[in-house]
C-alpha cells in the first residue's frame, strides 16, 4: 500500500512538473517573434490585407487577456492612403468557454489612439470591402452587420481614446477629418460613442457631431437605441434626435428631426433627395419607421414668411 502511494505521488509530481513545463512553453512561445509572425500571417489571410504587429502577449486565464501595440492593417491597393487602419494600443478581454459554441465575448476592449480610414474609388468601391478575401467578407457581414442583434460579438466596455477618422469619397468631393471616442454619459453608467468630423462637400463646408448609446445597447433588444445627430452643411443645418428600435435593422425609429437652410434647393448634396428653390425656410416634425414604411407627422413648414 505504502508502495503504491509512493508510485502514486511520483506520478502525480510527474505530472505536475509536465503540466509547468506545457504552461511554459505555451507562454513562452505566445510571447515571442515566431506566434507574433503566425498571427500576423493568420489575420492577413483572413482579412485579405498585410497586417502587422508590434508586439503581442497574453495572460492566459478563464478569461484571457490580450496585449497588442503597434497594429495596422494596409489599405487597398487602389487608396491614397497606406493604412485603412492603425493602432498605438490594443487591449481585450475574451472569455474561452463562449468560444467553444462560437460567442465571441470581450468583457472589455481598449482602442488608444486608433486612425480608421474610409475610401471609395472611381468605380465606388469601398476600400473596407473585403470581397477579395471570403472569410474576412463573411466575418465581416456577420460582425458590422449582424442578421439580429444578438449576433453581434458582446463588448462589456469599449474605451477609444484620441480616435482619428478620415473619410474620401472623390466622386461626390466629400472629405472629412475628425475624432472618434467614447465618453461616460450623463447617467454615469455605459460609456457612450462620440463621433465629430469636419471637411467638405461640394466645396462647402461640412460638420458632422452624432452621440449615440453604448456598444452593449446593441444587443439590447429591450430598449431602444439613442441617437443625437447635428449636422452643418453650408447653411444648412440638420437636428435628429430620438430612438431607434434596431441600428442593424432600422425595424423602428422615433426621432424629432428638424431641417433648415437658405434654400431647400441645398439639400440634395447632403440628403440626396432633390428639393425646389425657396427663400429660407424651416421643417420640423417627428420621423416615425413602421413596418418599413417611414413617415413625418406632427410637420410643420415655415418657407419665408408662409406656414405650409
Amino acid at each position: 500500500m505504502v508502495r503504491f502511494l509512493r508510485v502514486l505521488a511520483w506520478t502525480a509530481g510527474v505530472l505536475v512538473v509536465l503540466a509547468v513545463v506545457a504552461i511554459g512553453t505555451v507562454y513562452f512561445y505566445v510571447t515571442s517573434d515566431d506566434f507574433r509572425g503566425r498571427v500576423e500571417s493568420h489575420a492577413s489571410t483572413l482579412w485579405g490585407r498585410k497586417t502587422t504587429i508590434a508586439d503581442i502577449s497574453v495572460d492566459w486565464d478563464l478569461t484571457s487577456h490580450v496585449h497588442m501595440s503597434g497594429v495596422a492593417f494596409a489599405n487597398a491597393e487602389w487608396a491614397k492612403e497606406p493604412h485603412m487602419l492603425k493602432a498605438e494600443q490594443v487591449d481585450f478581454e475574451i472569455r474561452l468557454w463562449p468560444l467553444l459554441a462560437g460567442d465571441l465575448v470581450l468583457p472589455s476592449l481598449v482602442l488608444r489612439k486608433p486612425e480608421i480610414v474610409v475610401e471609395k474609388g472611381d468605380q465606388d468601391q469601398l476600400n473596407w470591402a473585403l470581397g477579395e478575401a471570403p472569410a474576412a467578407a463573411t466575418v465581416a457581414k456577420q460582425v458590422v452587420k449582424p442578421d439580429n442583434r444578438f449576433e453581434a460579438p458582446l463588448i462589456g466596455r469599449l474605451d477609444v481614446t484620441d480616435g482619428k477618422l478620415t473619410y474620401r469619397d472623390p466622386k461626390r468631393k466629400l472629405e472629412l477629418d475628425g475624432t472618434v471616442s467614447t465618453a461616460t454619459g450623463q447617467a454615469g453608467d455605459q460609456p457612450q460613442a462620440e463621433l465629430q468630423l469636419k471637411g467638405k462637400l461640394e466645396g462647402q463646408p461640412l460638420a458632422l457631431r452624432f452621440v449615440g448609446g453604448s456598444v452593449v445597447m446593441l444587443r439590447d433588444t429591450d430598449q431602444p437605441y439613442p441617437l443625437d445627430l447635428d449636422v452643418t452643411f453650408g447653411a444648412t443645418k440638420l437636428k435628429a434626435k430620438g430612438t431607434v428600435m434596431d441600428p442593424f435593422q432600422w425595424t423602428g425609429a422615433d426621432v424629432q428631426l428638424s431641417l433648415s437652410g437658405q434654400d431647400l434647393a441645398d439639400i440634395y448634396p447632403l440628403l440626396g433627395i432633390p428639393g425646389p428653390p425657396t427663400p429660407p425656410y424651416t421643417v420640423s416634425g417627428k420621423l416615425l419607421r413602421e413596418s418599413g414604411v417611414w413617415k413625418l407627422v406632427q410637420g410643420k413648414w415655415h418657407v419665408g414668411d408662409s406656414e405650409v
